[in-house]
């Protein structure tokens, strides 16, 4: 494995790492931390959804052959597709996608007993 990465700067390589776990922990956490609302639920799917992301993101499996020519969802997927070797704005991306995946998730599902709540909060 180290063969392979001979050529790469070591601080981008270690970042690769770190913005998948970023990426998938940014909504749980974040929003645990600042908002009662969320849930269990929402915190995994938050999670999979922010790694998940990530490694879409990076992998460049974003297509931009998907849209239609000349228009913005076209300009959207070649930009997308242009940041896959950029591991900091994978990160950032994937970070809003766990974000919104923690939000959408804890607005449908049941949320936690208050007494738990009360315990964490305060």
């Amino acid at each position: 494995l180290a063969w392979n990465f001979i050529g790469m700067n070591v601080t981008l390589a270690i970042w690769v790492g770190l913005g998948g776990m970023m990426a998938g922990l940014a909504g749980p956490l974040f929003l645990g931390a600042l908002w009662r609302r969320v849930t269990r639920a929402a915190a995994i799917w938050g999670f999979l959804a922010g790694a998940g992301a990530f490694g879409v993101l990076h992998a460049g499996l974003i297509d931009p052959v998907w849209a239609t020519p000349g228009g913005m969802a076209r300009a959207a997927l070649v930009w997308l597709h242009a940041q896959a070797p950029n591991p900091y704005a994978c990160t950032a991306l994937a970070e809003g996608v766990g974000l919104l995946a923690t939000a959408l998730v804890s607005l449908v599902t049941r949320p936690l007993p208050a007494d738990h709540l009360h315990r964490v909060f305060g």
